[in-house]
């Protein structure tokens, strides 16, 4: 498994360099999977240009997906696809029968419970926990080694009873989409349609821990992955903090 990186800068045809690397592998007669991974909201211009590209028989063996996609190919192959997922109305409304069922154990949340926007607040941080691969005993941990101060201490508590309260009662019941992408890392070994594939990812510029995750799972598995970011290569570029980004994720 070969990974390789291809920089360019914001307006050059960076994914048109691509597609003629997928038209030369399906030139040469290569009998393996060849995928283009997108941003889902890139997906029906990115599945255009590569029928333009490539022609309608080539869309046979090359495909477009987005991270959705492909999590939805893996649990369609290797099982998993019974769980009831979650959406953001669904979540919001647990979290808010949660939030008055623990709101006597609350401390520092116990008046901002109430309050308009604090459920959306509170979805995002156990949102971003679950991304960046935090999970309650991780809290916990952390929250045990700062230093003492009494008002972060106070919130972190009462986040960590929030996190754990939540994912207890989703247990067995439903699956949030953070712990769906858990779950396909985990079926990943049983699938068979990424066994020496080769991938490309295009406008995509960073990562979250756990897409990093699932990229490693997926890289046990295919031939080669080539990731294009939009940025320039070599530290003495003038306007190097607009691709600031890309190059933290490189």
């Amino acid at each position: 498994m070969t990974i390789r990186y291809v920089f360019a800068r914001a307006g050059v045809a960076a994914t048109d360099y691509i597609i003629a690397e997928i038209a030369a592998c399906l030139k040469s007669g290569e009998d393996k999977p060849l995928f283009l991974m997108v941003p889902e909201q890139f997906t029906l211009e990115s599945e255009k240009r590569l029928i333009k590209g490539i022609g309608e028989a080539g869309i046979i063996q090359a495909e477009v997906l987005s991270f959705d996609r492909l999590a939805y190919k893996v649990l369609n192959e290797a099982g998993g696809r019974t769980c009831n997922t979650l959406n953001e109305q669904g979540k919001s409304m647990i979290l808010r029968k949660i939030m008055e069922e623990i709101s006597p154990d609350l401390n520092t949340f116990a008046g901002a419970a109430r309050q308009a926007g604090f459920i959306n607040i509170i979805s995002d941080c156990l949102r971003d926990f679950k991304s960046n691969n935090i999970d309650g005993d991780s809290l916990a941990e952390y929250i045990e080694s700062i230093p003492a101060d009494r008002l972060l201490i106070g919130k972190l508590k009462d986040l960590l009873l929030i996190y754990r309260s939540f994912d207890e009662y989703l247990q067995d019941r439903y699956i949030d989409p953070e712990d769906y992408i858990n779950l396909v890392i985990e079926k990943l070994p049983q699938t068979s349609f990424l066994n020496n594939a080769r991938i490309w990812i295009d406008d995509i510029d960073t990562f979250s821990p756990q897409l990093l995750k699932m990229l490693a799972g997926i890289a046990k598995l295919s031939e080669s992955i080539t990731i294009v970011l939009t940025m320039s290569f070599g530290s003495d570029s003038r306007d190097g903090e607009i691709f600031a980004v890309s190059r933290q994720t490189y």
